[in-house]
Parts: C-alpha cells; structure tokens; sequence
C-alpha cells in the first residue's frame, strides 16, 4: 500500500492502507493482552494514534517512498516487541508448545520487518518506483506472510489454555480454586498410604464457617461466594507447599498435613483462626470458624483398616460443645482408609 500510484501523492490510499496494517497490530496485542488477563491497556492504541498523526505530517511534504516504509516498519516492530514481551512475561513455569511457536511465530515477523527496515536505512533505492504488482507484492506483501502463523499460533495458545483450565477444573473447585472433594479423596489416599510406608504422621484439619446459614439468609448469594473465595486466599497464606486444602462441601473445608505432628498442629490451628479473624470478608460482619484436627501417629503401621477423617467427628462435637471460634486437636494411632470412602459418599 506504501507505493500505490508508483508513489504519487495519493494521500486517501496510502494513509488508510498503512493505518489499517499497523491497527491489525494493535489488535493482535489487545488480544494477546486480554487472553493473559491482564488490564486493558491503551499504549498500543497511542501508538497507533502517533503514527496515524506522524504518518499524515509527512504526506504533505511529499516525503520520498524510502521514509514512509520506514516509519510504518518501525512502529509494527513496536508493538510486535510488545507482543513478544507479554508472550514471554506471561508463560507458564516452563514454555508449552503453544508459547514456543508463538515466539519463533513472533521472531518470524519481526526479522521481515526489521530486514527492510535496515535495508530502507541504508538505501531505498532496491525499491519498486512503477506500478508492477509483482514488484509491489515481493517487497511489501511478502514479508507478511509471517503475521499468518502468528495468527495460527493465537488460535493454539487459545485452545491449549482451554485444555489446561479443563484439566486445572478436574479436580478443582470452581469457586475457590481449591480442590474438591473427590481429588482430596484420592489424594488423601496416596497420603496416607506413604504415611504408612513411611511411618511418618499425618493430621486432617476440618474448617466450619460458625452461623454459616444465618450469613447466607442475611447477604446476597454473591457476597457469601466472595466470602468463600477469601477462604482459599487464607489456606494459601497460612498452609505449606506440601499441604492439600480443599473445599469439602457447603461451609466446610478439609486440609490435609503430611508430616505434621501434634506440636505442629496446635499452631497451625492457632494461625489459622487469627487469619480468619483479621481478615476482612466484605459482608459487614466478623466471621469465625471452628476447626477441628485429626493426627495419626503410626505407632502401628501394619494397622491400615480404619479411620481418620471418621475420628474428625469427635473433636467436632467437642469444639461444638465448648463454643464456636476455637480449634481442637484430637490425637489417633488407629488405621485410616476407610474413613476416606466417606468422601466419596
């Protein structure tokens, strides 16, 4: 579009061909800014702004066919450098395949814009100054050829976070993000059974929302989902890498602690009520919680038949009976698994 006309001033179709070109980047990189999820952002639309106005002061001048290109290919290497940022910034830990090709995909379209860039500053004169089409496509339509497999690429990282949220929501919890019940089931299993090869303890924390239904009456349905999301936010700051929290049902979360022994315990259940009371749920009014703790000690390990998600029922009928907002730690050696079945149920 840059020399339609062999390059005569033609102002209507030059400007709207290499505003059009730059504006389909700007899109590309909105795009890629809201798949990441990140604030809209109104930098590449500046950016078209400026070169739309720098553009339109150099066409009264009659500026030659060499510095149009090169204010078109600088700023489409802009905002491509933008793209590669985010695509960079906003990885997972390791590249996927999709964030792979969509940085060479990226690299592509930039080396054939800044290969003409290079070749316009040191000399134009390679240029086609005649209306041959051919001329026209090789030198200008050519290199953008490489915005096709970005684009391909777009659509790839789309369909692979698809893929990852559906796998992400398997086993997770809508709402919260936590896991649900059948994951902690499952992986409460695997716990527990390395527990025992292990010989090593192993405590399941249970968290009830005190007077859970009389805030559900008083509040919309949004405010007591925000509550609960703020819960999941509490499990992150309070609990381990190697914990397993999840929501067990209704007002009730389970965590599970690998290693954990009674002197561990108690302080985990002390910071977690401390958590939950100086948090700030939104909902006008303090919220407490009562938690209850199992830990199995191995003293046997070759007992493997009963319960310790069953035995979480003492202790909360203990807590129950002493009062909301308090923990209690209750302490088994008997055997384990079954009591995971009734998570299942």
């Amino acid at each position: 579009m840059v020399v339609l006309n062999a390059g005569a001033p033609n102002f209507l179709p030059l400007l709207l061909g290499n505003i059009s070109l730059t504006a389909g980047t700007v899109f590309h990189w909105s795009g890629i800014h809201t798949f990441y999820c990140r604030k809209p952002t109104r930098t590449g639309w500046v950016k078209l702004a400026a070169f739309a106005v720098a553009f339109l002061a150099l066409l009264p001048f009659h500026a030659t066919v060499r510095d149009r290109p090169i204010l078109s290919a600088s700023t489409l290497c802009a905002i491509l450098t933008l793209c590669l940022i985010d695509v960079v910034r906003h990885r997972s830990e390791s590249f996927s395949f999709a964030s792979r090709l969509a940085v060479f995909a990226l690299l592509l379209v930039m080396v054939t814009g800044f290969h003409p860039l290079a070749l316009l500053a040191r000399d134009g004169s390679y240029l086609p100054v005649t209306d041959c089409v051919l001329g026209i496509m090789v030198v200008y339509f050519a290199p953008l050829a490489g915005t096709l497999p970005f684009s391909i690429v777009l659509v790839l990282l789309y369909f692979e976070k698809l893929v990852g949220l559906k796998l992400h929501l398997a086993p997770h919890e809508e709402l919260t993000g936590l896991m649900n019940r059948r994951a902690i089931m499952t992986r409460g299993r695997q716990e527990i059974e390395l527990a025992v090869r292990t010989s090593q303890p192993v405590a399941l924390a249970y968290l009830d929302i005190d007077h859970f239904k009389s805030i559900n009456d008083d509040r919309v349905h949004k405010s007591c989902n925000g509550m609960l999301a703020r819960f999941a936010d509490l499990f992150k700051k309070t609990c381990r890498t190697t914990d397993l929290a999840s929501r067990y049902g209704g007002e009730e979360f389970c965590v599970m602690l690998p290693s954990i022994r009674v002197k561990g315990a108690s302080p985990f259940g002390q910071r977690l009520l401390e958590a939950v009371h100086v948090c700030d749920f939104h909902i006008g009014r303090q919220v407490t919680v009562s938690i209850r703790l199992v830990v199995w000690t191995p003293l046997d390990a070759a007992v493997f038949r009963n319960s310790l998600i069953r035995q979480a029922d003492l202790p909360l009928y203990e807590a129950n009976r002493m009062g909301r907002d308090r923990f209690l730690v209750h302490v088994s050696s008997q055997d384990l698994t079954p009591g995971l079945e009734r998570l299942a149920g």
